[in-house]
């Protein structure tokens, strides 16, 4: 699926390993990985909602949905699926929040 508004910020390596789909609005921020595993030779990949804010050094790795208007923060690791709306930290990533990506966000998808 194509993205509509991938927005790429910042000095640094981003490394996208095709997720299985990618929603619109994404802000992918430096040194940030959005990655396949594989388990058993079966390969996963990630699906990004739309309006989401992966913040520097964060990773979404494997077979996790990442609901619509998510922030993941700062070297945050996600390996689970992220409900709508949550704020992920920490490694593992969890939810610490419901107030979603908004401020983050320059043009919000509606």
């Amino acid at each position: 699926r194509h993205t509509r508004c991938l927005r790429v910020s910042g000095l640094g390596d981003v490394y996208k390993r095709q997720p299985k789909s990618c929603g619109k609005n994404v802000t992918i921020s430096q040194n940030t990985t959005v990655g396949m595993t594989v388990h058993e030779g079966i390969k996963a990949f990630p699906i990004l909602g739309d309006n989401i804010y992966l913040a520097p050094g964060s990773a979404v790795i494997g077979g996790v949905k990442v609901g619509n208007n998510v922030a993941i923060g700062t070297n945050a690791v996600l390996t689970k699926s992220a409900p709508d709306n949550s704020v992920i930290v920490g490694i593992p990533g969890k939810v610490i929040s419901y107030n979603g990506a908004q401020e983050y966000i320059n043009n919000p998808y509606e």
